[in-house]
């Protein structure tokens, strides 16, 4: 076990599972939108489906690329900064060409949160949970205001028609939730870093014991080793004194 403690190479560690985890996804969302392409009855209005399709294509040309980035990088934090920050974009270009305010997909900010947590504990998690509450306060409310047109498979009715207390009330529910899970999800992963710490002081404690445990089992033997010889040699010491006159030499 390698005998200090590196975070640096864990957050590069979670970094590699953060890649994988969105090819993942990606792939999820290629199969989905493949099948949506393929079920529907309506051969127009199929400009959303090719967005989802060129989004799919650039997330896959991010994960390559950053698989080829993430072991050169040296700053790793700031590198975790930009990957959730553009997850962040593109779940927000996600929501919007599923249909905006009315997309079923505004919980994938929570999930760009909870991972954020578990790479950049509280400060980012929190920081990237204003970052997703912003981006989803921009998108509805330029729609609201009618500046941008959202992509609806399923509904035809627009966002001005609701009133402004409505739409207000769920950008703030959504931001609420967003932050609360931040606090949840933050809390929880110091928690398991702590408990990680607390694991490698007591490792790093138990291989000092077992290396002080080795030196004196080897002092022991060292004595053991010495003290045969000296016991000889004290036994030829004392058969000589009783031999030996003591008045051997005095005239």
């Amino acid at each position: 076990m390698n005998s200090s403690y590196e975070p640096q190479n864990e957050l590069r560690h979670k970094l590699r599972w953060l890649i994988l985890s969105r090819v993942i996804f990606t792939i999820l969302l290629l199969g989905s939108t493949i099948f949506i392409h393929i079920s529907r009855s309506k051969p127009t209005s199929a400009l959303p489906i090719f967005v989802l399709y060129g989004i799919i294509i650039a997330l896959f040309i991010l994960s390559f690329l950053f698989v080829f980035l993430v072991s050169r990088i040296r700053r790793e934090v700031l590198f975790a900064y930009i990957q959730v920050a553009i997850d962040s974009v593109v779940v927000t270009l996600v929501i919007f060409v599923t249909g905006s305010f009315g997309s079923v997909f505004s919980f994938l900010y929570l999930v760009v949160i909870i991972y954020t947590s578990m790479l950049l504990y509280r400060r980012g998690s929190f920081i990237v949970a204003g970052l997703c509450s912003f981006l989803y306060f921009v998108l509805v409310g330029l729609e609201y205001l009618a500046w941008i047109l959202p992509f609806d498979y399923s509904s035809t009715i627009s966002l001005s028609s609701y009133s402004w207390q409505y739409v207000l009330y769920k950008v703030v529910i959504t931001s609420f939730a967003c932050f609360a899970v931040a606090f949840l999800s933050s809390l929880l992963a110091e928690q398991a870093r702590r408990t990680r710490k607390e694991l490698y002081a007591m490792s790093a404690r138990v291989q000092r014991v077992e290396k002080m445990a080795a030196v004196g089992e080897m002092g022991a033997g060292l004595a053991h080793e010495i003290k045969n010889p000296l016991a000889s040699i004290t036994g030829s010491i004392q058969l000589l004194r009783e031999e030996i006159p003591y008045d051997v030499g005095r005239d």
